[in-house]
């Protein structure tokens, strides 16, 4: 058994992940041969077992050998530590699996982040600011937010300006109609949908019919690839480091991010929340206002305190995490091992 496993399984594997291509030339006929000189026993084999299967009354199916999700995740981190995948490849490759958990509402950019115009108001009220944020889709509503009527293409304005002058522009002629999906919607089916429409935005109603945010195709990719950096891009990191224990966190970023970026174990499954300034919120027990920056909470042995309050949200907190233990460390990494498991268990 001692031989067989290391000289039949585990040499040959190391052997394959370290010199892939040469392996597969050096055994690729020998393995064509065998598959050749073996196929009529597979065959008759296949044939036995589907005839007692419809003996004993039970469906007949093809059998394709597959491997798990966890296994894959496996052969990813497997994968990177040997060297035949870099670390970019290695977080693509991941993040795919943790796409198909998320909705439009843990990627949208939410309704107090959107710019848009009020298609009641004179134009000239925007114009400047609309030249000046350098958009190239803007939701527009009439009187209310949740109102939305369409979405204005900054390309079609600027044509349409050239054409008649800016004072001149009417935006109600101009509108697109807006591509309305639910919050809760899987991001793997609005990708799809959004390709196949070839639709570029999202407007996203929550379960009362109320305007809640904006899912872009850009926002989509980058759940996958990473952010993707244009020219208008002002760099403004979620997370930085002040020292070895003290960070500078944005209150918007997700429970889920924070515990991934600081190997934390915050529970991300919180029905009243999804994000940092949300949980504070949930602490503080009432909407916060500037004259709680300052404020200090203890949640699960960590230390935070807002930073910077705006339009009623949580903008900045400080965040200070004790020194952990090498063997907490590795107990919190099993811990966020087992909720992947369990996330993926309970997708499929």
């Amino acid at each position: 058994i001692f031989f067989n496993l290391v000289l039949g399984e585990l040499y040959p594997k190391r052997l394959a992940l370290q010199k892939a291509e040469s392996f597969a030339l050096a055994t690729v006929g020998i393995i064509t041969f065998v598959q050749a000189l073996f196929f009529p026993f597979v065959k008759l084999l296949s044939a036995s077992t589907n005839g007692l299967l419809r003996l004993t009354g039970l469906k007949v199916e093809a059998f394709e050998e597959s491997i798990s999700k966890e296994e894959f995740k496996s052969m990813v981190e497997a994968g990177q530590e040997t060297g035949v995948l870099n670390e970019t490849e290695s977080d693509i490759l991941t993040s795919v699996f943790d796409f198909e958990h998320k909705t439009a509402e843990n990627v949208m950019t939410p309704r107090t982040d959107v710019y848009m115009i009020n298609l009641a108001r004179p134009l000239s009220e925007y114009l400047d600011e609309m030249l000046h944020e350098r958009y190239s889709r803007i939701p527009v509503y009439e009187e209310d937010v949740d109102n939305i009527v369409g979405i204005l293409y900054m390309k079609d304005f600027m044509l349409e300006a050239r054409r008649v002058g800016f004072d001149q522009v009417s935006i109600a002629s101009l509108l697109h109609p807006a591509y309305f999906v639910p919050e809760r919607k899987p991001v793997d089916e609005l990708l799809i949908e959004l390709k196949e429409t070839k639709t570029h935005m999202a407007v996203l109603i929550d379960e009362y019919g109320g305007f809640s945010g904006i899912v872009t195709m850009e926002d989509l990719i980058e759940e996958i690839v990473g952010d993707i950096e244009d020219e208008f891009d002002v760099d403004e990191p979620e997370i930085r480091k002040i020292d070895e224990t003290t960070y500078q966190v944005s209150g918007l970023i997700t429970i889920h991010d924070l515990n991934d970026e600081l190997d934390l174990n915050l529970d991300g499954k919180a029905e009243d929340y999804d994000t940092l300034g949300g949980l504070i919120i949930h602490l503080l027990g009432h909407i916060p206002v500037e004259e709680d920056c300052g404020l200090e909470f203890e949640h699960e042995g960590l230390v935070m305190k807002i930073e910077a309050v705006k339009d009623k949200r949580i903008e900045l907190v400080k965040l200070v995490i004790p020194p952990v233990p090498p063997e907490e460390k590795e107990e919190r990494k099993e811990r966020s091992r087992e909720r992947e498991k369990e996330k993926d268990r309970s997708k499929d």
